[in-house]
């Protein structure tokens, strides 16, 4: 990613349908930006301690809410107004896996890790596939442009193991406790943020930045 564009880090994983609905408004706010910013991916596996965030939850001071209470789903409705398919959720037991699957389209192109995270969660939640364990997976990777067999090895041998521990080192010092979670410049918005409050804080933050270069 070029360093002079402003990155909105997402931190989320595959089985939080919250992260898929942030993920969505985002990727609108990019396209309409014209390259004024980016959205950076952050692998962060749910744990018992980030169960998912309550959609109307977002701090703009920098410091982190209190934990999520629970995930549930969103309206569906919520998914149409993004312009994100939906019909099902898919497994949990594959969200490593496809995180993995991300890692690894990175080592060849981040504009191909960006394909494949937005297309293993619109396989996911669109039900046009059963995307219940690694060969599917496999599969719908390979339908998006990795190589079938080494994704196989690279889910298997434990190469992406470091990052994910980076990812949760990071988390740890930025206070974060719930994903879906988001890094703008200086605030963290924690939940669901409604796309005009995304759009509020990148803004802000694209001021800021400027106003730094100035």
């Amino acid at each position: 990613m070029s360093e002079d564009r402003l990155i909105v880090w997402l931190y989320g994983d595959l089985s939080c349908p919250w992260t898929y609905l942030v993920l969505g408004r985002l990727r609108r706010l990019e396209a309409r930006s014209g390259g004024r910013f980016a959205v950076g991916w952050r692998p962060l596996p749910i744990a018992p301690s980030r169960s998912g965030a309550d959609p109307e939850r977002e701090e703009r001071d920098g410091t982190p809410g209190s934990p999520a209470t629970g995930s549930g789903m969103p309206d569906p409705g919520e998914f149409s107004r993004a312009g994100l398919p939906y019909s099902a959720a898919p497994s949990p037991s594959i969200a490593s896996d496809a995180l993995r699957a991300v890692e690894f389209a990175r080592d060849l192109d981040e504009d191909l890790a960006g394909r494949v995270l937005d297309g293993l969660f619109r396989a996911g939640y669109a039900g046009t596939v059963r995307l219940d364990g690694r060969e599917a997976l496999i599969t719908v990777c390979e339908e998006l442009g990795l190589d079938r067999e080494g994704l196989k090895h690279a889910l298997a041998d434990g190469r992406y193991d470091p990052e994910f521990e980076r990812a949760e080192a990071e988390a740890e010092r930025y206070g974060i406790d719930s994903v879906p979670t988001i890094l703008v410049g200086r605030s963290m918005l924690v939940g669901a943020a409604p796309e005009q409050v995304l759009e509020s804080v990148i803004r802000g933050a694209l001021d800021e930045s400027n106003g730094a270069r100035a």
